[in-house]
């Protein structure tokens, strides 16, 4: 039984047009964060399993992310989001 290699998959960017307003609520909004790669199935249920966890501890608002074509698209509230500082 052969192994399935892990490739890396980053998250390259967020297309300020796809940002939309979260219809149920007037402070969310939904960020469709782009990944360098569509995630295999194993992928993403590390990912799902690993935002689960840490969403049951964290004591901050909760926000919701899942996988979809490729994006993550996170529903958070702008001041929520903080630029990245690369250095």
């Amino acid at each position: 039984m052969t192994t399935a290699a892990f490739v890396s998959i980053l998250i390259t960017g967020c297309d300020p047009v796809k940002v939309k307003r979260v219809s149920k609520s007037k402070k969310l909004l939904t960020f469709p964060f782009t990944l360098s790669a569509k995630p295999k199935e194993a992928w993403v249920g590390v990912f799902e399993a690993a935002w689960e966890s840490a969403w049951k501890k964290s004591t901050r608002r909760k926000t919701r992310a899942r996988i979809r074509k490729g994006e993550i698209p996170l529903d958070c509230s702008l001041s929520d989001v903080k630029p990245l500082s690369l250095k």
